[in-house]
């Protein structure tokens, strides 16, 4: 029997945990990290192949350590799939770094005020080529003439078809023109 590839999921116990169990429904063995240990128990219930790893991925000790253990536990890194706040570079750096030479980064990110997607991300890991670093931007939806924000539902599909066809960068989730019509 084949073991299952190992994907680690960076920030993801609320809106992409959708993602996240479809990749353990697609034959993935997925270590979820997020700090709020009720969340994650609520996302990996009931859903084989899922582990959680209740860390902060600001906490650059605790989440290395994580980090290191979930490898231990279930084998190199092939994907990573993050929804990391600008404000925790580092954090997307060490992910991206515990990757194999061949795996991909995908990094889910807001819209960032009307910035255009192919702007946004991590311009150290656009310029790489050790692994591939994809970008999934989350914009709104105009129905009926009314706009709102993306369901989780919609997003952890978005994280999926991004992760299903790798030469979709940026993958875009919804729209993000014209500006002035999100919610």
């Amino acid at each position: 029997m084949t073991a299952r590839p190992h994907a680690l999921a960076v920030g993801t116990s609320g809106m992409l945990a959708g993602a996240c169990r479809g990749l353990a429904e697609r034959g993935w063995q997925v270590t979820m990290v997020a700090r709020a240990r009720r969340k994650l128990d609520a996302a990996i219930a009931g859903t084989p192949h899922l582990w959680p790893a209740p860390v902060d991925y600001r906490d650059a000790t605790a989440f290395d350590t994580a980090v290191k253990d979930a490898i231990a536990r279930a084998g190199p890194v092939r994907l990573a799939l993050c929804w990391i706040r600008g404000t925790a570079p580092d954090a997307l750096t060490a992910t991206a770094a515990v990757v194999v030479d061949g795996g991909r980064v995908v990094h889910v990110l807001g819209s960032a005020g009307g910035r255009h997607p192919s702007t946004l991300g991590s311009g150290a890991l656009l310029a790489q080529d050790r692994v591939r670093y994809q970008r999934v931007v989350l914009g709104f939806v105009v129905e009926s003439g009314r706009s709102r924000w993306l369901t989780d539902a919609e997003i952890s599909a978005g994280a999926l078809a991004a992760i299903d066809d790798s030469a979709l960068d940026p993958h875009v989730v919804g729209q993000v023109e014209p500006w002035h019509a999100r919610p």
